[in-house]
């Protein structure tokens, strides 16, 4: 069995996942969403500071799995791909203050 994991890729799924972020945000609780205000409002900038891979890299890494003779257990597409295997190897306290901090948002949650 060979896996091929992607990195963040420029497709619609970000897009996607936007429009329906505001959908629910428009029928829940205004004061439960007051109780994240600052995260919510600190998600658009860290998600403009994300590098969108070209989905080209997830197709070419595909077809080296597909070409090996004797293929590896793990492909991956894109720089972020391999950083989110690293983080996986960390304890989940450390690797959620890692991403927190690589994301910006320890400020907007008022951490160090």
């Amino acid at each position: 069995m060979v896996v091929v994991e992607p990195g963040a890729m420029d497709t619609a799924i970000f897009r996607n996942a936007e429009s329906a972020a505001q959908g629910t945000l428009a029928t829940t609780d205004p004061d439960r969403v007051a109780l994240y205000e600052k995260q919510l409002v600190a998600m658009g900038p860290a998600m403009e500071k994300q590098r969108l891979g070209n989905v080209e890299t997830v197709s070419k890494a595909i077809l080296r799995a597909a070409e090996a003779t004797r293929p590896k257990n793990l492909y991956t597409a894109g720089a972020d791909a391999r950083m989110a295997g690293v983080l996986a190897r960390f304890p989940a306290g450390l690797r959620d203050r890692l991403i927190t901090r690589m994301f910006g948002l320890n400020q907007a949650a008022g951490a160090p």
